[in-house]
């Protein structure tokens, strides 16, 4: 069987009854079909006024010229032989060219960006897409405008993100992802599609997911600069939060503080759900009070940190660090899952110059009814996440 070479020009032509030329512009390679079978390929080019031939809008791959009296295209590459040679066009129309090289058929369509843009906005897939083959192995696909998808996965500790380009298509309630070295590239028909569920399929696998809405805005709520927070803290905390024993006399009864917190995945910006737990150990004798947390995520639940306040502690923000600075903006009433406080809010700045916010119960100090933080990870990468109380356990 003649090897089949892959990374070859789409290209349709634009018929002229006098002369045949062949236009610049992208286009994407659909299947091949040789003595050994079909394949189905899905890859997108750009011819180039320069002759240049670009694969998947990233890369040259190769040269290429119209041969005019032999009705074909000429390939060149010094990097790979077997890219070289004719493709001789065998049928054409005005979206479609079909080729043939090495006893290899090349089957092409025009990309038609605005036609694209139009459909992809219309097919309602616009949003992020989870699913899962076990508790350790999951995925998202972002659909994004006008063409672009992500898709992210978490497999059993492990990280993966890649990107490429989708075509939606409305005569078959299809699409298409187009990527680079990507195993999910194909074509794949829509089985079911509600305003909470996507069922898809093609040859390799059936997938079913369901949307995710809880989809995180830049900066949410958190507008305030570093510069803006002074260095010295000139507002005072509630006495309640930096009274020791008012601390130890409100703790007493508690066992067990729970909260939701949802961390951002920055691939595909939604906010990714756990569980954090901290168990409350009052010691009135030692005049201390400790606080153990774990987090529950992914059905396993790991010990997080474990964290102390006594006499010699003079932290008014405990259980958390203290901060380089911090001013009160103002109070506000919160309704959370645990109950509706009214609580003091701070806008903070931690380590690396994270920006935190926090909102202080006036009444319950060392409980926390709701903290968001924002900073920079060390990959340079955005690090957000909130967290919100769901229940006191007494």
């Amino acid at each position: 069987m003649k090897k089949i070479t892959i990374l070859l020009p789409a290209i349709i032509f634009a018929i002229n009854l006098k002369a045949q030329k062949i236009p610049e512009g992208d286009w994407l390679l659909t299947k091949t079909e040789s003595s050994g079978g079909t394949r189905s390929i899905y890859q997108t080019f750009s011819f180039k006024k320069d002759g240049s031939l670009i694969a998947f809008n990233a890369f040259e791959v190769g040269k290429w010229k119209f041969d005019e009296k032999n009705n074909s295209i000429i390939l060149s590459s010094k990097a790979d032989k077997d890219f070289n040679g004719a493709l001789t066009i065998i049928k054409q129309n005005k979206n479609e060219f079909t080729g043939i090289k090495d006893g290899v058929k090349y089957f092409y369509v025009r990309i038609n960006e605005n036609n694209i843009s139009k459909n992809n906005k219309e097919s309602a897939l616009i949003n992020v897409w989870k699913f899962q083959k076990t508790h350790d192995d999951f995925q998202y696909l972002k659909f994004e405008l006008p063409d672009k998808f992500v898709l992210y996965g978490e497999s059993y500790g492990m990280q993966t993100t890649s990107t490429g380009n989708w075509i939606y298509s409305p005569e078959d309630s299809s699409f298409i992802l187009i990527a680079f070295s990507n195993p999910f590239r194909g074509k794949y028909k829509i089985i079911k599609h509600t305003s909470s569920e996507l069922d898809f399929k093609n040859e390799d696998r059936f997938v079913k997911s369901h949307k995710i809405t809880d989809i995180i805005p830049e900066n949410r709520e958190l507008t305030f600069t570093v510069d803006e927070i002074p260095e010295e803290n000139e507002d005072e905390l509630p006495e309640t939060w930096t009274d020791l024993y008012e601390i130890i006399n409100t703790l007493k009864p508690i066992k067990r503080i729970v909260y939701k917190k949802g961390k951002l995945l920055n691939p595909v910006g939604i906010l990714k759900y756990s569980e954090i737990f901290a168990d409350v150990n009052v010691n009135e004798e030692d005049e201390s009070i400790t606080f153990n947390f774990s987090e529950y995520a992914d059905n396993d639940t790991v010990t997080v940190k474990k964290i102390k306040k006594d006499a010699y502690s003079a932290n008014g923000f405990f259980p958390e660090e203290e901060f380089y600075g911090y001013r009160i903006t103002g109070k506000e009433k919160l309704q959370t899952p645990a109950g509706t406080f009214n609580c003091i809010v701070v806008e903070a700045i931690g380590d690396d110059d994270e920006k935190i916010k926090l909102w202080m119960p006036v009444n319950l100090p060392g409980i926390y009814a709701k903290i968001i933080k924002s900073g920079v990870d060390s990959f340079g990468e955005k690090d957000y996440s909130v967290q919100i109380l769901t229940k006191i356990i007494r």
